[in-house]
């Protein structure tokens, strides 16, 4: 049985967790998106397209000063770099 809607837990994903600790961002960042690289992985799911995203988004998110964050998911940013 599922439970009504006002019962249910919120979501619980790390990213939700992280947007409660330190709020969202205050306006979209202008970034260029690879539309080839996201839907190789979309139908593929290839490892080392994933990681080529995560090395982009990696050196966005540095940019932006969100470094800390990054650093925090140590020890699997390695394996997430490729």
């Amino acid at each position: 049985m599922v439970p009504p809607v006002h019962l249910r837990r919120p979501w619980t994903s790390p990213a939700v967790q992280q947007v409660a600790r330190v709020g969202a961002p205050r306006a979209p960042l202008p970034v260029a998106i690879d539309l080839g690289l996201l839907e190789r992985i979309a139908r593929t799911g290839a490892l080392d397209d994933q990681q080529a995203l995560f090395r982009e988004t990696e050196a966005l998110a540095r940019r932006h000063g969100h470094g800390a964050t990054i650093d925090g998911w140590e020890p699997d940013v390695a394996w997430l770099r490729g």
